[in-house]
Order: structure tokens, then sequence, then C-alpha cells
């Protein structure tokens, strides 16, 4: 099965599937709720760029990597009405894998919804937690892979890809939602949330068989933020 890593874009294709991860609607009710008051909805933005990259794409249908939901706790109807008017506006199939903010959310939707989904040789999961299938490939989301730099005084983080090489190979999809936070893979505190990235699976503590890619395919090189050199390679 054909991956193909969309330029400049949170998304891959896998076929004829929009492969995408974490929209986490519903983040800015908690954000406001801690008084930070934001200009641009976080579920008017992912159905705008979702349209964009089905028309550019020519995808047939979308396949979530879980979070479709933010509020971790239980069910919150204002992220329920998000949802529903997101399902609405998004006119093709679609398929989510359900993540850990997901919850009970099957009762509130009526698209299918699994626990993992297995695409030939390709594993699609949340990341969550360890699956029971197994594959050559897994794709996945939850970690919000990002990586920091630092130019004098000037500090910025970016979305990121993370290829994972060990005993099988893991694709780490950054979230899609624009609004949510990330977790920089080369900050000194940094830690994996995946149980997969455990030394069970891989030995990932040196980092020495991860691969970084920013969004528009050009590979990170070097641990320390601010220094890291750039190189254009083939995902």
């Amino acid at each position: 099965m054909k991956i193909q890593f969309i330029n400049d874009e949170r998304a891959l294709l896998l076929g004829n599937a929009l492969i995408i991860a974490d929209l986490h609607l519903g983040v800015e009710r908690e954000l406001a709720e801690k008084g930070v008051k934001i200009w641009e909805e976080n579920t008017n933005d992912i159905i705008k760029r979702i349209k964009s990259l089905i028309k550019t794409t020519g995808a047939k249908k979308i396949i979530i990597l879980g979070d479709l939901k933010h509020y971790f706790y239980g069910k919150s109807y204002s992220d329920i009405n998000e949802i529903k008017k997101f399902l609405k506006a998004i006119k093709i199939e679609t398929i989510l894998i359900k993540g850990n903010h997901d919850g009970a959310i099957e009762q509130d939707i009526n698209i299918p919804v699994k626990k993992s989904l297995l695409i030939e040789d390709c594993l699609l999961i949340h990341g969550h937690s360890i699956p029971k299938k197994k594959a050559k490939i897994i794709i996945m989301g939850h970690e919000h892979p990002s990586y920091f730099f630092q130019e004098g005084v000037y500090k910025w983080i970016m979305p990121v890809w993370m290829v994972v090489e060990g005993k099988m190979r893991i694709i780490v999809v950054p979230a899609f939602s624009k609004l949510i936070g990330s977790n920089p893979i080369n900050e000194e505190d940094h830690h994996f949330l995946s149980p997969l990235f455990s030394n069970r699976f891989f030995n990932v503590n040196e980092k020495n068989n991860i691969r970084i890619f920013l969004l528009n395919g050009v590979e990170i090189k070097g641990e320390k933020s601010g220094s890291a050199r750039q190189k254009k390679r083939k995902r």
C-alpha cells in the first residue's frame, strides 16, 4: 500500500484514504475556561483544511487516528455539537480509530469507530495502548510530535513527522489541530507518551533510530535545539 506524505500538511495518503490524527474538537472551550481567548475556531479551521485536502488529493475517505474530541473526562455536549457539525460538513466516508480522549463517543456519532484498522501491511492505531494486531508498519497519532528551535533570543516550535525504525516501522502523524499543544522531541525533559516507545519495543533513549521531518519534507539532523542541521530526504 502506497504511503504518501502530503507536502506542508499534517496529513498523509494511504491508497485513496486521507489519514489525520488528533483533531481535539472542542479544545476552544477548555482554553476559554482558562482565560485564553482565541480568534479562530478549531472546528471551522479543520473543516476548511480537510475540504481543501479532499479536493487536491482526490481522497475517497478519511481515517482519523483518534482524539476526535478534546474533553477527556466524560462527555461535553458542546464538544458533541462540534463533532456533529464537523461530520455533517465532511461529505465522504469517515472512520474513527478511537483515542484516549474519545471515551464512549460511538454513542453519539453514526460513523464506524474502531480500536485499530489493518490495511494490507499497515496497522492504523491511536497509540495510547499496545495493539493486539501485528503489522510491518504502524501509523499512529497520540504523540503530537514537534521540534523546538532557538536562534539567539528567538524560540519557536514546529510540528513534525516522526519515523521510528525497530521491530516494525512506526510513522507518527503530527496533530491536525493547530490549537492543541505539542511534545517537542528534542527538549531535554521530553518523554514519549505511547507505551510502544518503551524499551520493550524500541531502544529510543538515544533517539538514534528516529528520523524527524518538517512538514515540507526536510529532515532535521542534530539533537540540540537551534543547531539542527537540515537535509532534504525521502520519507
